[in-house]
C-alpha cells in the first residue's frame, strides 16, 4: 500500500472531534476544536477547526477538505480566513515513529523558494487518540519555521 493510501486510511479512521489547546505564531494561547468527517460516501473528508483566544477573539478558523484530486494524489484544499483563497496542499510525506505515532505532512509550494509563500501542514495521529494540528510556513523573504499548532483529545 502506497503512503498515501495508508494516510487516507488512518484519516478516515481519525474521524470525530477533537478539543485542545495550541499556540499561536505570536506566541498566543488558544483553544482549538477541530473535526473531522467523513462526507461524499467516504469519498471526501471535511476537516473544520476554530482556534479562539483566551480573551474570545478568533485566530483561526478553517474549512477544508480532503480527498484524491481527479489526477489522483491525496489532496488538502484549505480554506481559511488566513490564506487569500482555497490553497491545495498536496500529500507530501507519511512517517510513522516507533512508538506508533503517525505524520502526516501536505505542502503548498516549495519550502526553498523564499520569494513565494510556502507552506505545511502536520496532522499527528498518537496511538493515545490524540491529534495535533500544526502549521509551518513562510512568507515571501521570511524564513520557513514552525508557527503554531494544538495538541487535541478527541472528544467524540
Amino acid at each position: 500500500m502506497t503512503d498515501s493510501k495508508k494516510a487516507w486510511s488512518f484519516l478516515t479512521e481519525a474521524c470525530g472531534s477533537y478539543s485542545g489547546h495550541g499556540t499561536n505564531h505570536e506566541n498566543q494561547s488558544y483553544k482549538s476544536e477541530l473535526n473531522l468527517a467523513s462526507v461524499l460516501d467516504k469519498k471526501l473528508l471535511m476537516l473544520t477547526s476554530l482556534a479562539t483566544g483566551l480573551h474570545g477573539e478568533m485566530f483561526h478558523e478553517e474549512a477544508t477538505t480532503i480527498g484524491y484530486d481527479i489526477s489522483g494524489k491525496l489532496t488538502m484544499y484549505v480554506s481559511s480566513n488566513n490564506h487569500p483563497g482555497v490553497t491545495p496542499h498536496f500529500f507530501d510525506r507519511l512517517d510513522i515513529g516507533s512508538d506508533g505515532e503517525k505524520k502526516l505532512v501536505f505542502r503548498f509550494g516549495e519550502i526553498a523558494d523564499k520569494n513565494s509563500f510556502r507552506e505545511e501542514i502536520f496532522i499527528n495521529l498518537y496511538p493515545t487518540g490524540e491529534l495535533e494540528q500544526t502549521y509551518w510556513w513562510g512568507m515571501a523573504g521570511g524564513e520557513f519555521q514552525a508557527r503554531s499548532g494544538a495538541k487535541m483529545q478527541k472528544v467524540t
